[in-house]
């Protein structure tokens, strides 16, 4: 039972906090663009990806760490914890100074990564070098946050990252607007990251004080001897993943240029951003999933992981077929159309994608089973097969050949490799049924993601001829939510005693409520005016929902609506509008002053007042409808 709710709890939390960041995220990188411009980004990516590659010298001890701690952990045994801990604590330190002294010294050699370096960019090697610092300082604090992990308390470290990423990011917005100095905006960045890890570290060593005894008991030679082992097989693993996943932009840099690496990071980080959820989600399922297996290996691992792939490949398959109709439309709203890249590229990304993501459950399952070893040397070919087949498609097809590149890399040694390991070492089956089920699932979401586009395409249509005939929306409209009524009724008919009619209510509620809301956007799009605006909805609604939540986790005294939502207070309700209004009030001081806006602040502060109003009975609503 405590599992299942360990579970939850971080899934709820994960989710939450990622979504709330990914906004914030997104309003920072609106900023950075239209500020700095394409050239920054593009540095911004490189750095990124390069610093990505020196992340090589963990050398994949924490999973191999973490895979050691499940069973101490499951069976109490904080002495072995401890010393695990201790030697966890070392590597991370000598992995710390490693990468600043390896980042360090790349600094002179920062041209070779670029076909052409931004002349109008000054104090590039400073740039590079606060990049460092910032990845290099995570590694002496960033190993005890494993610990919250594995005893399925990993809610504790998303609250405190996303608390300090939330001010930091602000500060950062704030920063860039005032002052346009991309160095201030690095020197927060640093700050933050040293704060968050110590804040995390901090707490660890309050919920298990046994951390802070001095008297640590020598680790015994056979697990020393199974993490060395583990650790050598998982180097090869993560160099092979470093070449696969991180040298995109940097080969985009070398062949094609830094403004066209800045356009591909735009698509990076969306796709990072549903990267984050897929971990957050399966990192708050995975210590569940490895104390099952370490209780019970075979029985339990093949039934939990059937589980977990057919969810991972529905979720997969849905987000998949979501970035490759709808990229283009959000980043032309988010930035404009001279931020796109041509279709086919897009395409290879959403199919890399999908690949890479199918690729998850196998790896957490076999993560927790601790199948390291057999595999080691697969990275490698295929980190060279990327390199070699990316390099050389480059010169001919620029992006589209760098990801054409990854894509045969990965069918060719992944796809099928990493699951045969699993079934052979880890579930002892026959590991064709995997197959047989990956084809099905593929086909599924080819075929949903056709039968998307040619919706897409066809809803595009029907809004044409609607208003070239003069049309009014709800003259179309209501017989289509009428049919779709009429089938939903139908359904419930067909499964009669299976759906309740007040499941078959709260679906068609949810059908044509939430649709109507978020076509608010294209409504706001269509008045004219500065893209910017188009974050407002996300800004108040956020915005009020965070100051409420931090508000009311600080004074927690009187509930307003216990039978509802018992974590609402009062006070965190009044502290949302207020932290409403303030965001409401910067986000006009900005449009103002930069895009060339006229609002009354006054008429923005009775909006932000209102829509946070709004929001908290919306919240509610939901609160409400969830819990009946």
């Amino acid at each position: 039972m405590e599992r299942t709710e360990n579970t939850v709890r971080n899934v709820a939390f994960s989710m939450l906090s990622e979504g709330m960041l990914a906004v914030l995220k997104f309003v920072s990188r609106f900023v950075f663009v239209h500020i700095l411009g394409k050239e920054y980004l593009g540095l911004d990516g490189l750095f990124t990806d390069i610093l990505t590659v020196l992340s090589l010298a963990e050398l994949g001890f924490s999973v191999s760490i973490t895979y050691s701690l499940y069973r101490p952990v499951a069976e109490g045994d904080t002495e072995l914890i401890k010393s695990l801990i201790r030697l966890y604590r070392r590597v991370y330190q000598i992995v710390g100074v490693t990468v600043l002294a390896v980042g360090a010294s790349l600094t002179p050699f920062l041209d070779f990564f670029v076909k052409k370096m931004p002349e109008d960019i000054s104090h590039i090697p400073l740039i590079y070098l606060l990049n460092v610092l910032n990845t290099g300082v995570s590694y002496f604090f960033v190993y005890k946050s494993t610990l919250l992990f594995v005893y399925q308390k990993k809610y504790i470290d998303t609250m405190i990252r996303a608390g300090v990423t939330l001010l930091v990011n602000a500060v950062q917005i704030v920063v860039l607007v005032v002052s346009g100095d991309y160095l201030y905006y690095l020197y927060i960045l640093v700050i933050g990251t040293l704060l968050q890890n110590v804040a995390v570290a901090v707490k660890t060593d309050r919920l298990y004080p046994y951390l802070r005894e001095k008297e640590v008991r020598p680790l015994p030679g056979e697990i020393r001897q199974d993490i060395r082992r583990n650790v050598s097989a998982m180097v090869l693993n993560r160099v092979g993943a470093a070449v696969v996943f991180s040298t995109d932009n940097i080969l985009i840099s070398k062949f094609v240029g830094i403004v066209t690496a800045g356009l591909y990071s735009n698509y990076v980080m969306i796709r990072g951003f549903l990267n984050l959820m897929i971990n957050a989600l399966f990192n708050a399922l995975t210590p569940a999933l490895g104390n099952l297996i370490a209780m019970n290996r075979e029985e339990g691992g093949s039934k939990a992981f059937r589980q977990l792939n057919f969810f991972g490949a529905w979720l997969f398959g849905w987000m998949s077929i979501c970035l490759l109709w709808l990229y283009d439309p959000f980043i032309t709203l988010w930035l404009g159309e001279g931020y796109l890249l041509p279709r086919p590229v897009v395409l290879l990304i959403v199919i890399n994608f999908y690949l890479n993501s199918m690729r998850i459950p196998v790896a957490k399952t076999r993560s927790v089973m601790g199948l390291f070893w057999d595999e080691r040397y697969k990275s490698i070919l295929e980190a060279i097969l990327n390199l070699v087949v990316s390099v050389i498609l480059a010169k001919r097809w620029g992006v589209a050949g760098i990801l054409t590149g990854t894509l045969i890399s990965s069918v060719a040694l992944p796809f099928w490799i990493e699951p045969r390991g699993l079934y052979r070492y880890g579930l002892k089956q026959p590991c064709s049924v995997y197959f047989l089920r990956y084809l099905m699932q593929l086909l599924v979401t080819v075929s949903a993601g056709a039968l998307t586009g040619l919706l897409c395409r066809l809803t595009v249509y029907c809004a044409v001829w609607a208003a070239l005939c003069g049309w009014c929306l709800p003259e179309w409209l209501v017989p289509s939510l009428t049919l779709y009524c009429l089938l939903a009724f139908a359904a419930a008919v067909w499964k009669a005693g299976e759906i309740k009619t007040v499941h078959l209510l709260a679906g068609i509620f949810g059908a044509i409520l939430i649709p109507y809301a978020f076509s608010s956007f294209f409504r706001i799009h269509g008045l004219g005016g500065h893209r910017g605006y188009l974050l407002l909805p996300f800004i108040l609604s956020f915005a009020c929902d965070t100051f409420a939540y931090f508000t009311g986790l600080t004074i927690d005294r009187h509930k307003l609506a216990p039978k509802v939502s018992p974590k609402k207070t009062v006070e965190g309700s009044i502290g949302g509008l207020v932290g409403n209004v303030i965001c409401g009030l910067a986000f006009a001081y900005v449009m103002n002053r930069w895009f060339g806006g006229s609002i009354h602040y006054s008429s923005m502060a009775l909006l932000a007042l209102f829509c946070g109003v709004v929001a908290q009975i919306g919240d509610l609503s939901f609160s409400l409808i969830k819990r009946e």
